[in-house]
C-alpha cells in the first residue's frame, strides 16, 4: 500500500474526564456559569410562584368562607325580621266598645297602646282595623257591619270607596269612629275642664 496517510490520533473518551458536559458540547465556561445561575433563579421564581398560588388559593378559600358566613348571617337576620316583634309587657284583656260616647277615646287609646306593645300582631292598617272592629258590640257593631261585609265579600276594585279608605288607613278608621261615636263638643269640654282646674 503505497501511499497511506497517517491518521490523526483521536483522544480516548474517558467518562471520568475533568471536562463537564457543557465543555464537551462546546459551550464556553462563562456562558455555562451564567446558564447555571439563571437556572437557579428560575427554579427560585417557580418556587415563589407556587407559594403565591398557594397563598392565593388560601385567600380565595378565606373569601369564600367569609361569604358563606355573611350569607348565613343575612338569612338569620331575615328570619328574625320575619318574626313578629313581641313585648314582654303583659297586655291586659281589651274591653269591647258598644258605641257609648264617653268610651270612644278610651277605646281608641287602648287599641293604640296594644299596637305599640305588640307591633307584630297587627303590622298593616287592615289588620289593625279588623282587630279593633272585632271588639265592637251593640250600636258600634251595627254601624260597622256593612263596611265589614263589603270588605270581606269584595275585592278592592269592587268595594265602596269608603271601605277601601277605612281599611287602608287606621287613622281614617279612627276618624270615622270619632265622627260616629265621639263627643262633637270634646274640644270645648276639655277647655271647660281645664278652666275649672285653674
Amino acid at each position: 500500500m503505497a501511499n497511506q496517510q497517517p491518521q490523526a490520533a483521536v483522544p480516548p473518551q474517558d467518562s471520568d474526564s475533568d471536562m463537564d458536559e457543557e465543555q464537551q458540547q462546546g459551550i464556553p465556561p462563562a456562558f455555562a456559569t451564567m446558564l447555571a445561575h439563571l437556572t437557579t433563579q428560575m427554579m427560585g421564581m417557580n418556587a415563589n410562584i407556587a407559594q403565591l398560588q398557594a397563598s392565593d388559593l388560601a385567600h380565595q378559600q378565606a373569601r369564600q368562607d367569609q361569604a358563606n358566613v355573611n350569607a348565613q348571617l343575612h338569612a338569620q337576620l331575615q328570619a328574625a325580621q320575619a318574626q313578629p316583634l313581641r313585648s314582654n309587657i303583659k297586655v291586659p284583656t281589651l274591653d269591647t266598645f258598644d258605641g257609648t260616647m264617653g268610651e270612644t277615646e278610651p277605646f281608641l287609646t287602648s287599641e293604640r297602646s296594644h299596637f305599640l306593645l305588640r307591633p307584630g300582631d297587627c303590622p298593616t292598617p287592615e289588620l289593625k282595623v279588623l282587630h279593633a272592629s272585632a271588639r265592637f258590640r251593640g250600636t258600634a257593631r251595627a254601624w260597622f257591619l256593612p263596611v265589614l261585609k263589603d270588605f270581606q265579600r269584595n275585592v278592592p276594585g269592587n268595594r265602596k270607596p269608603q271601605t277601601n279608605e277605612i281599611f287602608g288607613s287606621y287613622d281614617y278608621f279612627e276618624a270615622e269612629v270619632r265622627e260616629g261615636f265621639g263627643n262633637p263638643n270634646e274640644k270645648r269640654e276639655v277647655e271647660r275642664q281645664l278652666r275649672l282646674l285653674e
